[in-house]
């Protein structure tokens, strides 16, 4: 029975606020059909809220609606009240730029701006705060009513804002760098020209003459014998000062480019990390596999976290290690990993 009384109630509530916000409307768009209570409710919505009244309406028939379905959304006080101060704000602010005119008050009379109402909180803001002090707290106002209505932080927009702005820059990069690349590749390559076989009956003339030169390799041949003995000797020379350099001269290059290899692996190692924490995702590297030209990675996601997120990163891990490319293979069937 409560339930029934309620509901009944609520129903009455509904159709009186419908009824009303129609009959409303009404008088707006055929004030001359709708008699005194159309006239009434005319001159007065005009007066008092100005040119809020067209919006006025509106948002009383939402509110028939919703209680109408007993629609009841999380936090719906709270959200009412956001409503009701983002429409006082409104009317402030239509109506901030009449309060340089000497006639603002007969103009609100008139329903100009934000009509009376919109009029007095005008000018006690302005009194009390100045022209860009009350325009600083208007818009203060203003979002502290949006947070209100909508429930989201702002935070949270700017957060995924920013992540959203990166990865778009980051692609607009990738698309860059390959169109670059592409370019490059391109510039580099030499055209080719065609050759043409052409038959001629000319015979080319000869661009010097030959002159034999055999008789005189002979002579010089003849002039360059000699007739003196030359003796060599076989005795190895002797030095008495000559030391063997020390083995400790040669380097162990080998454990260097260990040392340093181990280094950059650990490098690489923290900065995959950091890339997947940049973008949400809770995984860790638990093994590495150095091979001769390929380095391979074995990543342990946390559970829950799915297998796309992490493919789909291989432009970003890529990018993060300054390489061209990088290839992520599906899990290998028996390891955790």
């Amino acid at each position: 029975m409560k339930i029934k009384k309620k509901n009944t109630k609520n129903e009455t509530i509904s159709i009186i606020i419908i009824a009303f916000s129609l009959l409303y409307i009404f008088a707006f768009i055929f004030t001359n059909k709708m008699g005194i209570v159309g006239k009434i409710i005319f001159q007065t919505a005009t007066r008092n809220i100005g040119l809020g009244a067209y919006i006025f309406p509106i948002l009383l028939l939402f509110l028939g609606i919703v209680i109408l379905f007993n629609y009841k959304p999380p936090n719906l006080y709270r959200k009412l009240f956001g409503i009701s101060f983002l429409f006082i704000i409104f009317l402030i602010f239509i109506h901030s730029r009449l309060l340089l005119l000497d006639n603002s008050y007969s103009l609100a009379m008139k329903g100009a701006g934000g009509g009376l109402l919109g009029y007095y909180f005008a000018n006690s803001l302005y009194l009390y705060f100045g022209t860009k002090g009350a325009y600083l707290v208007l818009i203060s106002l203003s979002l502290i009513s949006a947070l209100f209505i909508t429930e989201v932080s702002y935070f949270y927009i700017f957060s995924n804002l920013g992540n959203k702005t990166k990865m778009i820059l980051n692609n607009i990069y990738n698309v860059l760098k390959n169109i670059g690349t592409k370019i490059s590749k391109i510039s580099r390559r030499k055209e080719v020209p065609d050759y043409q076989e052409y038959e001629t009956d000319e015979i080319p003339k000869k661009l010097f003459k030959i002159k034999k030169t055999r008789k005189k390799e002979k002579k010089l041949e003849e002039e360059a014998t000699f007739d003196r003995d030359y003796q060599i000797s076989k005795q190895e020379p002797k030095i008495d000062s000559y030391q063997v350099p020390p083995l400790s001269l040669l380097s162990d290059s080998y454990a260097e480019e260990k040392a340093d290899t181990k280094l950059n692996i650990e490098e690489n190692v923290k900065t995959l990390e950091r890339t997947f924490t940049n973008f949400g995702i809770n995984a860790k590297v638990v093994g590495v596999i150095q091979g001769p030209t390929v380095t391979r990675y074995e990543i342990h996601p946390a559970p829950g976290v799915k297998i796309s997120k992490i493919t789909n990163l291989s432009n970003d891990i890529a990018l993060s290690f300054a390489v061209a490319s990088v290839r992520i293979e599906a899990p290998i069937p028996g390891k955790n990993a």
